[in-house]
């Protein structure tokens, strides 16, 4: 029974050698060849995705730089706006003092140019019936001298050459 134990023993172990070889073979001409194809693609998509990677990377460093020089750009325009505008404010801010002299001196002369007219009208109007007036006053008063009457109508005429003379050199307005 022992040779029989022995001899199983050797037919099993055959067996069992025939079955690992046969799964060794499988495993070898099949599996391993689909393994060693997932792993190359594996390899492959991994090779891409880096590279895929490295491109994503450049792209987002050359992003990052022009949103960096749009930025200085922006703000060399900003600055430069600052400044444009304060020179439109500082300009404006002229022309409006300027409008408004401008505006202070025309009423101004039109102020002193009627009241000119006023008093030329006042004067025109009210001076000779005044002088009329006083020189009659004067001559009754004065008829009974006529040496003192001469001397007054001298003076008078002095001064009204006096006043004629003042309204032409410009004093009047």
């Amino acid at each position: 029974m022992m040779n029989m134990i022995t001899v199983d023993n050797v037919f099993n172990l055959i067996n069992l050698l025939v079955r690992i070889g046969l799964i060794v073979y499988v495993v070898k001409k099949y599996i391993i060849e689909k393994i060693v194809t997932l792993i190359y693609l594996e390899k492959q998509d991994l090779i891409y995705l880096q590279d895929r990677q490295n491109h994503l990377a450049e792209k987002q460093r050359k992003v990052a730089l022009q949103i960096q020089e749009d930025q200085q750009v922006f703000q060399t325009l900003h600055e430069k706006f600052k400044i444009w505008d304060a020179n439109v404010q500082k300009k404006l801010a002229q022309d409006q003092q300027s409008c408004q002299k401008r505006q202070d001196d025309i009423f101004n002369a039109v102020v002193k140019r009627t009241a000119y007219l006023q008093k030329q009208r006042l004067i025109q109007a009210e001076v000779p019936d005044l002088l009329n007036r006083v020189r009659q006053d004067l001559e009754q008063k004065f008829a009974k001298d006529p040496l003192l009457s001469k001397q007054f109508n001298q003076k008078l005429l002095q001064a009204l050459n006096c006043s004629q003379n003042l309204n032409r050199s410009g004093l009047h307005g």
